[in-house]
């Protein structure tokens, strides 16, 4: 129960990696769906009349969503190849403690104003949260936005969530879990992320760059036994992580009834939906605020469908700065809620 309980509020920081990735379906399963389709080609006239309505409401409901626009979202003047990154040094792939070395680590913060028409998305920014289950405080977590690092010709913001159990879980089972990210200042498209899990006696870390010149991603991950691999893929298209995902909703500023979906990559490629339900105002640590509150979904499932139809609910500040000031998971112990304690900027330019 302590190590559901853990991993479910970990979620809800890093917008439920591994609950998306339960119910993402492997290439396997693609595969599989693809096989079954192919031979389902004998249909009865009616069948295929009701899937030509069928595909047509699809269509028309399809224009209800919002789309990220080139007015809204910028596209690059050119792409470069990520290939300088892929083949590490053997003295980098390791840090000082043992894990691994992201080639992102060592990009300096730079120090040159850039002109972002996404106010929402500051430099400096520095959340923090205390996690709840029912009124017991279980632990915490954060977020921070670091700053502005070049990546070849383009500038990416550097990302970093953290979360920790509170110390009289820690007993039982402790956790302490980091999470990267760089995405593009212009499109919020990702250029990578790092992720390094301590959950008991579970470790696993990873880090994977995304190059859309070569339409491909790679990177290297190590399990527990603290052995290296490399893997790579197919990228078609731009793709958020999880952790920039959070972000990119910030910055577009969605309101009640939008619809938004991201194409994202967790060493698979798929989609995460984005809905506004209602706004309301709600107790925060700036007062009685106007929240928007919106939902994450995995394609047309809710992230926690894979646990009985739990869902998971983000309230963010209805303005200009879009915080998150409260997110709450279903579960079936009970709501865990993750609610913002502090918000400071740790540095201004």
């Amino acid at each position: 129960m302590m190590k559901f309980l853990i991993i479910t509020f970990s979620l809800l920081i890093t917008n439920c990696l591994y609950a998306a990735d339960t119910n993402v379906p492997s290439d396997t399963q693609k595969t599989e769906n693809a096989q079954v389709s192919a031979q389902d080609t004998e249909k009865p006239e009616s069948v295929e009349k009701n899937t030509k309505k069928q595909a047509k409401k699809a269509k028309k409901a399809k224009k209800t969503d919002k789309k990220v626009e080139n007015d809204e979202v910028s596209e690059p003047q050119d792409k470069e190849t990520l290939k300088i990154f892929e083949n590490v040094p053997p003295e980098k792939i390791y840090t000082s403690e043992g894990r691994l070395n992201h080639p992102f680590f060592d990009l300096p913060i730079s120090t040159e104003a850039v002109n972002s028409k996404y106010k929402s998305i500051q430099p400096g920014e520095y959340l923090e949260y205390d996690i709840y289950l029912g009124v017991t405080r279980v632990g915490a977590a954060w977020l921070f936005c670091d700053g502005i690092v070049h990546i070849g010709t383009h500038t990416a913001y550097h990302l970093l969530s953290g979360v920790r159990s509170a110390s009289f879980v820690e007993k039982l089972y402790k956790v302490k879990d980091r999470n990267d990210s760089w995405f593009d200042t212009e499109t919020l498209n990702s250029y990578g992320y790092y992720k390094e899990l301590n959950e008991g006696h579970y470790f696993f870390n990873e880090w994977t760059i995304f190059d859309e010149a070569d339409k491909r991603y790679f990177g290297k991950k190590l399990n527990r036994r603290k052995e290296l691999s490399s893997f790579d893929g197919n990228l078609p298209l731009p793709v958020s992580d999880i952790l920039s995902s959070m972000y990119k909703v910030r910055a577009l500023r969605m309101k009640k009834g939008e619809k938004i979906m991201m194409d994202v990559n967790t060493k698979k490629n798929w989609q995460m939906e984005a809905t506004v339900l209602r706004t309301e105002k709600i107790a925060t640590i700036f007062g009685k605020k106007r929240c928007i509150v919106g939902e994450p979904k995995v394609g047309s499932e809710g992230i926690f469908v894979s646990k009985a139809g739990k869902r998971l609910f983000v309230w963010l500040t209805d303005d200009e700065d879009q915080i998150p000031v409260l997110m709450k998971a279903e579960t079936f112990f009970g709501s865990i809620s993750a609610k913002l304690v502090k918000r400071e900027m740790r540095f201004q330019e």
